[in-house]
């Protein structure tokens, strides 16, 4: 097998006397992109903790909804940084639809503690809804784009 090293060896090289190489080794042996696999690992994260944890079928409290608006905000920052435009639009349903599920929540509470359970209207149970299919679609994709990007495993399953 040839290594990373002499194939990059070999397209300089090969660069410079004007001719075409193309790195065969890497495609046998993909080196994952670290800055893209990090992206992912921390959105797959914060689909999980905040808009999975966010997402609750029983009602709503202010708690919920700053965990789902931090969730997709975070999660709009780091995509932006990594520029994985796979994920725009996927992304930027979820935080529409969030959104909505914010102005609503807004409509119909003016002020609550932390823990007060909030009845759902029938347009925020659809909303709650959208989010939680836009959030599997998310989770499903980044997790192919984990796999095709040759990312490694988080740490808590390997």
């Amino acid at each position: 097998m040839v290594s990373r090293r002499t194939v990059a060896a070999s397209v300089i090289l090969a660069g410079i006397a004007g001719g075409v190489l193309t790195p065969i080794a890497w495609a046998d042996d993909p080196v994952p992109s670290q800055p893209v696999c990090a992206a992912l690992g921390q959105i797959a994260e914060s689909l999980n903790d905040d808009i999975g944890a966010g997402l609750q079928p029983r009602g709503l409290r202010r708690y919920d909804i700053t965990q789902l608006t931090h969730g997709v905000s975070y999660m709009n920052q780091v995509n932006a940084n990594a520029r994985i435009s796979a994920l725009d639009v996927p992304l930027r349903n979820l935080t529409s639809t969030i959104n909505d599920l914010q102005n609503q929540y807004q409509l119909v509470t003016v002020s609550d503690e932390d823990g007060t359970w909030h009845p759902m209207s029938a347009s925020q149970e659809q909303d709650l809804d959208q989010a939680s299919a836009q959030q599997d679609t998310l989770t499903s994709l980044v997790s192919q784009l984990q796999q095709s990007n040759h990312c490694p495993p988080p740490p808590a399953s390997r």
